[in-house]
């Protein structure tokens, strides 16, 4: 350490320290009032301290993985949407909180990861979350060159056990064509709830997702050629009176679909109620959108889940399934399978993924109807 007197009497102290990047000589200054001995040895506490901080930062290989974890988060979250951040945002902490919290990064292996996995009592789908996090933590360490394997690679969640109750769920993902007919009725008998119903008539033979089916503009349908441009959904993270369409899922779920002639039947007739609206309702919001309610705000997805509900229960014969809104999509994936339309065909109309998870569940089931038919076919061959 070495001091210089300013002129106006304090008094400035340095230190260097070498750079373990560059391998040059760089330094520290901290000024204070006095050249006495006292204040030289508050000098070289501040400038310790200080070289402390900067080499922390440089030298990346000692960092700790909640550091490394922070570093990750920041720059992955300007490449996902706000909805996705929402759902991720859980699991993130979840890690942050219970994984290594203390230890360097550089120091934790595969036996270790596996071990926090082993030990939790969280269920296989919090884990499988955690998990995914990890897994990208420890991507990002490698291309940082943090560490030199990324240990999540070699680790085992523990096996899911599957019940009959588990089993049996399958078929309380869809609902069988007689259960959507009685539904639809009910919802467009309920008060109010008719046009509501529409656009849940709409979704079950498009198959749309509810953000989807909201966030279509009167600019997406093709009159012409009988399509309807599926290209975006509506934000769940901002008010649905903003109206903000944002980007899909996925890119697989960017598609033009043919439209059935009920499809075109329903547009048309919001297309009709929008002139109306906007004729005779001087609060009425125009803002491209098709399937929206008395004041020109897209239908919620809250609205058509809680009409499903009202409505089933005035059956005489209520529904005991789980109804909400994505059930109208599922009903459609197993409607086409049951008609024997090619699982390449359902994906590209849905959009989904080829290797949906979801998708093959339901497509790979068997339905009701198709297994009285079985039954008819080997009652015959079996006489």
């Amino acid at each position: 350490m070495w001091m210089e007197e300013l002129s106006n009497g304090k008094y400035k102290f340095f230190e260097r320290y070498r750079d373990p990047y560059t391998e040059k000589w760089k330094r520290v200054s901290v000024t204070l009032e006095s050249g006495s001995s006292r204040a030289k040895k508050e000098a070289q506490k501040h400038l310790d301290e200080k070289i402390t901080e900067k080499l922390q930062t440089l030298t990346t290989t000692d960092m700790l993985f909640t550091d490394v974890l922070n570093d990750w988060w920041e720059l992955h979250k300007k490449s996902i949407k706000p909805s996705t951040i929402k759902t991720m945002v859980y699991a993130v902490d979840e890690v942050k909180e219970t994984f290594a919290p203390d230890v360097k990064i550089k120091n934790i292996t595969a036996k270790y990861t596996q071990q926090y996995f082993t030990d939790s009592e969280e269920n296989h789908i919090k884990l499988k979350k955690q998990k995914s996090v990890l897994s990208m933590v420890f991507k990002y360490a490698l291309d940082m060159e943090l560490v030199d394997s990324n240990p999540v690679q070699r680790v085992r969640l523990p096996k899911k056990v599957v019940t009959f109750e588990n089993m049996e769920k399958i078929e309380d993902k869809f609902l069988e064509q007689s259960e959507l007919k009685r539904l639809l009725k009910a919802m467009k008998s309920y008060n109010r709830g008719y046009h509501v119903a529409r656009m849940a008539e709409f979704m079950a033979l498009n198959g749309c997702r509810v953000g989807e089916a909201g966030a279509l503009k009167f600019e997406n349908y093709d009159r012409e050629n009988h399509t309807i441009t599926i290209n975006g959904t509506l934000d769940p993270t901002r008010k649905g009176s903003e109206g903000i369409k944002t980007t899909p899922k996925t890119l697989s779920s960017i598609r033009v679909v043919d439209l059935t002639k009920k499809e075109i039947e329903i547009i048309e007739e919001f297309i009709e109620l929008h002139k109306i609206r906007k004729s005779t309702n001087p609060n009425y919001k125009d803002m491209g959108f098709i399937f929206v309610s008395a004041n020109g705000i897209p239908i919620h997805k809250s609205s058509i889940g809680k009409l499903m509900k009202n409505a089933n229960a005035t059956l005489k014969k209520p529904i005991n399934k789980p109804l909400h809104p994505h059930i109208l999509r599922h009903t459609l994936i197993s409607t086409l399978a049951e008609n024997n339309i090619p699982l390449k065909a359902i994906t590209q109309r849905v959009g989904h993924k080829d290797n949906g998870k979801t998708t093959m569940e339901i497509y790979t089931h068997v339905t009701k109807n198709i297994k009285s038919k079985v039954v008819d076919v080997l009652d015959k061959i079996y006489k």
